[in-house]
């Protein structure tokens, strides 16, 4: 953790843009900064000279600075629940987004004749430089830390080396300020927090609707199938004991549906079609 608050103490207290680089206040910042470079771990420092760092940044890691940009970037993105009314999250969403807006805000100004880099530098801007201009915004703070607090789980709050991170850069304001951030941004990230807890608990509730309707579906299923045999089983019933009753009364078995006329009908009719094949296929006694 000391780690990490070193190189959040390195990436502050950037002066505002009505300072000159030529006064006292301007000269005081550059030679911390130059200061705290050198104290850090060499696991934080870089041998070679980076050619995306700016000459005040030389000696931090490019790729770990590029990292750090990269995990503020995705906490910053707006986050509403949308399967919950747009009244209830309103103020959630608005928090986010103007965060995330004065963050871009910011970085789109970082190369004017303000920012830390030489005009006479790369045409790239310096991750260092843009992490030094997002501590100054209050509202991306705020929104960035509001987004961990609801979406981490309280467990990995109390180690979270990001968290601490943003800590740091809050507790470089003064007393007033950044009490003032902290409670904004532990109210929002408590309302945040109990918003996709609401969702949770609603998709868990749809999930187990739906589970009931597949098994009164597969329930009406079965239970047409059993009606269907029980039909068929009380037909066969009826049909079977009107057999044996009708084999009771004549001595001896008649189907159904079927009496001795008209069996002796059918044998007549057979014996008349077979005589009329036997007649056209026949070869008269002339030829």
């Amino acid at each position: 953790m000391a780690e990490v608050v070193i190189l959040a103490e390195i990436l502050s207290h950037l002066p505002g843009p009505d300072i000159s680089r030529s006064s006292t206040e301007w000269a005081v910042y550059k030679q911390m900064t130059v200061d705290q470079i050198r104290s850090l771990p060499a696991t934080l420092r870089s041998r070679r000279k980076s050619k995306t760092l700016c000459s005040l940044h030389q000696g931090l890691q490019s790729s770990l600075l590029e990292d750090v940009l990269h995990v503020l970037f995705e906490q910053a993105r707006a986050t509403r629940p949308s399967n919950l009314p747009h009244s209830e999250a309103a103020d959630v969403s608005d928090a986010f987004q103007q965060g995330l807006t004065s963050l871009f805000d910011e970085l789109f100004t970082i190369s004017r004749s303000w920012a830390i880099r030489e005009p006479t530098g790369p045409q790239e801007v310096c991750a260092g430089c843009i992490l030094s201009q997002i501590q100054t915004n209050r509202r991306t703070l705020i929104s960035i830390r509001a987004g961990m607090l609801g979406r981490m789980r309280s467990e990995k709050l109390v180690k979270s080396r990001r968290l601490q991170f943003l800590n740091t850069w809050i507790d470089a304001y003064p007393h007033a300020e950044a009490a003032e951030i902290f409670r904004i941004s532990d109210s929002i990230g408590d309302h945040l927090k109990n918003h996709l807890r609401a969702v949770r608990v609603q998709n868990k509730k749809e999930k187990r609707k739906q589970r009931k309707r597949k098994h009164r579906k597969h329930d009406g299923s079965l239970s047409s199938l059993k009606n269907l045999d029980e039909w068929f089983g009380s037909e066969f019933e009826r049909r079977t004991t009107q057999r044996k009753g009708s084999e009771s009364s004549e001595g001896l078995y008649v189907p159904l549906l079927c009496s001795a006329s008209a069996l002796d009908s059918a044998k007549e009719q057979d014996e008349e079609s077979k005589w009329r094949r036997s007649s056209i296929y026949s070869t008269p006694s002339g030829y």
